[in-house]
């Protein structure tokens, strides 16, 4: 992109997947205009039957982009299509232009409320044009006089309340023109809820990336219930606050999962060598992208990821959770320069160069030891442990990953993968010695730090548990 930083890398396969994705829906949108223009034109029907005819056609030609658009799974909420027997107007948020073809895919009888961009373009404008789709800036009043048979022929209409593509994926302010359009032509309004579409193909960009696309239809409102509001500006802040309300709980329940940030953790290391990218999918795979840590942690909470490495787990729970807030530290300072410049790092997460023995300290609601205290001595892992625990917020924890030396025979596999990992570079240390503690070592030392302790899951293959520290007047 010129005189533009892109947040993922292109690679051949995305190119060529993307050039099959457009051709497919270019060719097929052409092919729709040419049998509007001809064949449907010239057929002995009415004028109602040949303008559903090529609605139809464009309906085919966008379900079947969608479902070859592979690269994002559809999780389709609520959906069933006796929503579309009646005519309603669809308020959907915007995310992205694949947000057009998403809509145009659940029925036939849709026109859509466009930007002029769109309508006077001199290519897809010819298709919207034949489509009796209009444009926001005809004004609403003469939208209502056009598409008022439209309305009686049984088509819905499709308007972004938000006028606007969001740039961060969040759910803007809705404008007034889509309630205006509800309470003339007496229609019933149908919110539906997008997520990940912004994720597939961002504002500004062309090329598609993995992701989960949400679509969560919401109940419908009746034009005529008034606990809404009495009129189309009272009704349009109460729906847009009942709308963010619904986005957040899609958020929740459906898109908080690292799964879904895989690949784009995976592409901010593609260009940082070939060894480091393996590493960086064999890392993810073993850690099974940091879900457990992700489940263990507040959306909101404050964090400092001390041993951050290369910042694998600080840039997945920051891109998942951007409430969260990650300090994250390692005296690597190779690896702290490759975190930094990763492409899509988020502004809630920093990396600094710093020793975790001299670092200060503020306060948390979450510390994060992952992989670290077996690179110290006892006294620098006593130490650190009661920085720890007097850094802590209140509710606050403290999530340990380490190999526990007392864990039978599983203890050697994690010798040897500590070994090779420092061998060949991946892991940094200062002394040759690594000094594995214990689970009883660590459980005398908690208790006279005041602390519980909970095992929250151990490896089948190796010693690496991950422990999870709290107060004891905390919930576990």
């Amino acid at each position: 992109q010129k005189n533009k930083l892109r947040r993922f890398p292109v690679t051949i396969y995305n190119l060529c997947y993307a050039a099959v994705c457009y051709t497919y829906f270019t060719s097929g949108s052409i092919m729709s205009a040419l049998l509007g223009a001809t064949l449907i034109k010239i057929l002995p029907v009415t004028r109602k039957f040949k303008q559903y005819l090529f609605h139809y056609c464009l309906y085919f030609v966008c379900k079947t982009t969608m479902y070859l658009m592979y690269f994002t799974r559809k999780n389709i909420i609520n959906y069933s299509p006796d929503i579309f027997k009646k005519p309603s107007i669809i308020i959907p948020n915007h995310q992205s232009f694949i947000d057009i073809p998403l809509h145009m895919m659940f029925s036939p009888k849709i026109i859509m409320i466009t930007n002029d961009a769109f309508y006077y373009s001199k290519t897809i404008g010819v298709i919207i044009r034949m489509a009796n789709f209009m444009p926001a800036s005809a004004g609403f009043q003469t939208i209502v006089d056009k598409l008022s048979d439209a309305v009686k022929d049984g088509y819905s209409i499709v308007i972004f309340p938000e006028g606007t593509r969001s740039n961060n994926q969040k759910v803007h302010r809705f404008h007034k023109g889509a309630f205006y359009l509800a309470e003339k032509l007496k229609l019933d309004i149908q919110p539906i809820v997008v997520h990940g579409s912004g994720n597939y193909i961002s504002k500004g960009d062309l090329l598609g990336r993995k992701s989960l696309l949400t679509i969560k239809f919401l109940n419908k409102i009746q034009h005529d219930d008034t606990s809404w509001g009495n009129d189309y500006t009272e009704k349009t802040k109460t729906v847009q606050q009942y709308f963010r309300k619904e986005y957040n709980k899609v958020l929740t329940e459906y898109y908080y999962d690292t799964k879904q940030i895989k690949d784009l953790v995976i592409k901010n290391f593609i260009y940082k060598g070939p060894i480091l990218e393996w590493y960086t999918r064999i890392k993810l795979i073993l850690e099974k992208n940091y879900q457990l840590f992700n489940s263990l942690i507040p959306e909101n909470a404050k964090i400092l990821d001390a041993g951050c490495g290369y910042g694998h787990m600080s840039l997945m729970l920051s891109l998942v959770c951007p409430e969260r807030q990650i300090t994250a530290i390692d005296y690597d300072e190779d690896k702290i320069k490759v975190a930094t410049h990763c492409m899509s790092k988020p502004p809630n997460v920093d990396f600094s160069y710093a020793d975790v023995r001299n670092f200060g300290f503020e306060k948390y609601d979450v510390v994060i030891l992952s992989d670290v205290l077996h690179y110290l001595n006892e006294s620098s892992q006593v130490e650190l442990l009661k920085k720890s625990v007097n850094s802590l917020n209140r509710n606050g924890i403290i999530l340990i990953r380490d190999g526990f030396q007392d864990i039978g025979k599983k203890h050697k596999n994690t010798r040897l993968t500590e070994l090779f990992s420092t061998n060949v570079g991946f892991n940094k240390m200062e002394n040759k010695k690594m000094n594995f503690i214990t689970i009883n070592w660590l459980t005398e030392l908690v208790r006279n730090l005041g602390m519980g302790m909970e095992v929250i899951s151990q490896q089948k293959n190796t010693s690496n548990s991950l422990i999870k520290l709290y107060r004891k007047e905390n919930d576990l």
